[in-house]
């Protein structure tokens, strides 16, 4: 047991001062148990490193002890493109889904744009932007082209000109039309979903155009091949992205 140096009580182990005389009692540390290793063959507990039972000679196991785990709180990633915590270990930002690292173990900047866009774009998402921009292009160029027919059958013909399917054509040219430049705003948001079902769009009207008379000139065959190919390279270029993780520069 301690002793007061002051007035000499003694004094239990914790106490940091003294009952009697209110004086500091130092190097006063609870005492802590020794750890020990049980003997496997008598079962007595022996001082920790005993190579042999102090009680019955038999060889002790050697235990490593090891020192505690310390508990660390998690680590959180800020999104690069929208600012939003995710929790440590995430690869995807749980608000926007822009890669934050892999397995959590990089430290991503403060973002350089506020929420909501627009983004900078890697190079890949920059020429499926240019898609489809040339897919909005072309669908205005396919309005103008139907408009000019129709306007010749109804100088040609009159009030019996039949142009009900030219006019459905212009009015799909225009909903095809807006719904690319949707996808491409989208993209520069950062949504790869958009920009993915727009270049399929961009493709598949293209080739519904070669079949259905896309292809009576040789212009018009060479925009709808252009659309076609331009909307295949734009979907490959995207899950290229996705597939790396590279959306931003």
């Amino acid at each position: 047991m301690a002793q007061c140096p002051n007035c000499g009580l003694g004094a239990e182990p914790g106490m940091k001062f003294c009952t009697g005389c209110g004086s500091p009692i130092l190097d006063n540390a609870p005492e802590r148990p020794s750890p020990t290793c049980a003997c496997s063959a008598c079962g007595k507990e022996n001082p920790a490193g005993s190579k042999f039972c102090a009680f019955c000679g038999n060889a002790v196991p050697q235990v490593n002890v090891e020192p505690p785990l310390t508990m660390t709180s998690p680590t959180t990633l800020p999104c690069i493109a929208c600012g939003t915590v995710s929790p440590e270990g995430s690869r995807f930002c749980i608000r926007c889904g822009w890669p934050i690292g892999k397995g959590g173990t990089q430290t991503l900047p403060p973002p350089r744009n506020p929420p909501g866009g627009p983004y900078p774009l890697s190079g890949e998402l920059q020429r499926v932007r240019m898609i489809l921009f040339f897919g909005v292009a072309a669908n205005l160029v396919g309005i103008l082209q139907l408009y000019l027919v129709m306007s010749g059958l109804e100088q040609l013909w009159g009030a019996y000109a039949n142009t009900s399917r030219l006019a459905f054509g212009m009015f799909l040219n225009v909903v095809i039309g807006a719904f690319l430049l949707l996808s491409a705003v989208q993209l520069n948001k950062g949504d790869l979903k958009f920009g993915r079902i727009g270049v399929a769009v961009l493709a598949v009207t293209g080739a519904i155009a070669l079949v259905l008379g896309g292809a009576t000139d040789f212009f018009s065959l060479l925009l709808n091949l252009a659309c076609v190919g331009g909307g295949i390279w734009g979907w490959i270029l995207v899950k290229r992205v996705e597939q790396n993780g590279a959306q931003i520069m």
